[in-house]
């Protein structure tokens, strides 16, 4: 299983479309968990997508995630938990306890003037639906 998480300061970055980095965690059978750097540079939503598609990501946790984004990542079959914040070492290991929620909503829906829910903001990401 592979778990990817856009990361800043070793915390969950607010907006999965510009991030630049993903921390991404290798679980192995035997509970060894690897962890890797993907390096992305803000490429947008659709080269997202591909990155971790091509990186074989398997769930993606996040903070702020648009319908367009997350309907891109679950076509690929990459299961999407948002509305996240926190330290992101932190974050995995609640998951794999099973102490998230089995999937997230859209948290940053100022694409194509959907309804606002940017409950992000507290880690200074400005989504401009004010």
């Amino acid at each position: 299983m592979k778990i990817a998480v856009p990361t800043e300061n070793n915390h969950i970055y607010g907006h999965f479309g510009k991030a630049k980095l993903f921390t991404v965690y290798e679980v192995t059978e035997n509970a060894s968990i690897h962890q890797t750097a993907l390096n992305t540079e803000g490429s947008g939503h659709g080269a997202l997508v591909a990155a971790l598609k091509e990186e074989k990501v398997d769930t993606l946790l996040c903070g702020g995630i648009g319908g367009p984004a997350k309907s891109g990542l679950e076509k690929e079959g990459i299961k999407v938990i948002s509305g996240l914040s926190g330290e992101v070492e932190q974050l995995v290991f609640d998951y794999l306890q099973g102490k998230l929620p089995e999937s997230g909503g859209v948290t940053c829906n100022h694409h194509h003037g959907e309804e606002h829910d940017c409950n992000h903001h507290e880690d200074g990401h400005d989504c401009h639906c004010h």
